[in-house]
């Protein structure tokens, strides 16, 4: 760039070139190369320490100790493999560093809290709310990685394949800690046809109740879903870096959160990409003769982008979080949740009333 001049354009087109050469630049757990330390919310200096380091490195035994120092009865003679983890480990974890009273599992007996104007709620447990999400290395550590810009009134915008958990990753953190509760997060979903006044009116909207919220001393998220599929970037950007609509003053207690597709170049050599093309989605291709189906694939092959999408504006390239997307492992973990919970539910009634009709019997 020469001094006094500056083409913005050509510095947007620069920095969407970079993102779309698909170069391996997301972030995950895997890719974790220094020692992270995560300090736990509350007024207790407490905090977590994730490492990759071997148990021989300076730095693994620095950490150690610290650990100990936390608790001086404590004889803590590793640091934690997240990758080992089980569900009820992450969920410990999550209680821990969020500060949430939650208990791990559900209790025997219900407990209840009192709120700011006196009305007794229920506490969930962390299984309850967290249902059939499964928790893994990966999507803790981008989890936390969010929370900490979140802290920090960093803008969070979120660039992922279409899938790879952006939605329901910040939707459970919310859950997490709202107590199971969705009225901490908003959702707008962003898409071709949205307008200015569209989003305008869905922020006027929420804006309602996060002063219901505000009572509490708790903060409204609002997500906006697929950002760069509408046409009114300049807008987002004022909201999401100015925290203003048309210099109109949006509330203190409101963060915005946001996820937009990847600007990806299409491979040509693989068809499961070209097939992610609108002009396909619209077809059932086995309904589609070759002709008519070649002559739509040559079509998305002159394509250069996966997505159609559009550019972000400068101001909003500098806060994108690259995503990536679901590491293998970790698919498969969450296909075996998804298909033994429902087993491990209906064996696990089945048994009980089993038990109930055996009872039964015993007092007949």
């Amino acid at each position: 760039m020469i001094y006094g001049r500056y083409n913005e354009e050509v510095d947007i087109y620069n920095g969407l070139k970079h993102m779309a050469r698909n170069e391996n630049n997301s972030i995950s757990y895997k890719k974790i190369n220094s020692t992270l330390i995560f300090f736990h919310e509350g007024e207790e200096i407490l905090f977590k320490i994730i490492t990759k380091k071997p148990p021989e490195d300076i730095e693994y035994k620095s950490f150690l100790r610290y650990l100990n120092s936390q608790d001086p009865n404590a004889k803590i003679t590793h640091l934690p493999n997240y990758e080992n983890f089980t569900q009820e480990e992450f969920y410990k974890f999550l209680q821990q560093i969020l500060n949430i009273n939650n208990p791990i599992q559900k209790p025997e007996k219900d407990i209840f809290i009192t709120n700011k104007e006196g009305k007794k709620i229920k506490l969930l447990s962390i299984e309850e709310i967290c249902k059939n999400y499964v928790f893994t290395a990966d999507n803790l550590i981008k989890m936390i990685l969010i929370l900490i810009r979140i802290r920090s009134k960093v803008p969070v915008i979120m660039m992922g394949e279409t899938g790879c958990g952006k939605t329901s990753l910040i939707k459970k953190l919310s859950e997490l800690l709202n107590n199971g509760s969705s009225c901490g997060m908003k959702t707008i979903e962003i898409h071709a046809g949205f307008t200015d006044n569209d989003i305008i009116e869905k922020i006027k909207e929420f804006e309602k109740d996060a002063e219901e919220l505000e009572k509490d001393g708790k903060t409204l998220w609002i997500f906006f879903d697929e950002i760069n599929t509408c046409k009114s970037m300049g807008l987002i950007s004022e909201i999401i870096c100015k925290r203003s609509y048309h210099g109109e003053k949006i509330r203190d207690n409101i963060t915005f959160i946001a996820a937009c597709n990847p600007y990806r170049y299409i491979d040509n050599n693989k068809r499961d990409e070209i097939a992610l093309n609108i002009n396909l989605a619209y077809k059932e291709l086995e309904k589609v003769s070759n002709k008519e189906r070649q002559k739509l694939e040559d079509k998305s092959k002159r394509a250069k982008l996966v997505y159609t999408v559009n550019p972000l504006p400068h101001s909003l390239l500098n806060f994108v979080f690259d995503f990536g997307s679901l590491d293998k492992k970790d698919e498969q973990k969450y296909i075996q949740n998804m298909i033994e919970k429902p087993f491990t539910d209906i064996f696990n009634q089945n048994i009980d009333e089993k038990e109930k009709k055996d009872e039964k019997k015993m007092y007949k």
